[in-house]
């Protein structure tokens, strides 16, 4: 188990090592920063809820939000993918698969489920 240094230790290391020490402490508080802002606790438009099945949330912990501008990719197999990103306000998805079309199906007056032409359902 590793622990990190006291004041004290630091104080008497040289000065080259102090100031390397310093620049690490505000590099990872940087790159917190960054990791934050891609998928943090900061609310924007694009909330991802890895506990909701459906539209029943089974769990109280917290979700993740992702920048606005951020395209989200699901992996089909075969090469295939559906992307989804939230522009001006409005979903855009964008789909490529090798079995064909893509198929939008309501499945009640606010939702839908999209499929392929030709995939097994």
């Amino acid at each position: 188990m590793t622990t990190s240094p006291t004041p004290e230790q630091i104080n008497k290391l040289p000065k080259w090592a102090k100031d390397h020490i310093t620049w690490l402490k505000r590099e990872h508080a940087t790159l917190n920063q960054q990791v934050e802002s891609l998928g943090g606790t900061v609310k924007t438009a694009v909330e991802l809820d890895p506990y909701r099945d459906g539209l029943v949330q089974i769990s109280p912990l917290q979700k993740i939000f992702l920048p606005e501008r951020i395209t989200v990719r699901y992996s089909l197999g075969k090469g295939g993918y559906l992307d989804t990103a939230l522009r001006h306000g409005r979903l855009s998805v964008q789909a490529t698969h090798l079995d064909g079309y893509m198929e939008i199906q309501p499945t009640a007056s606010n939702a839908f489920t999209i499929g392929f032409e030709g995939m097994r359902r």
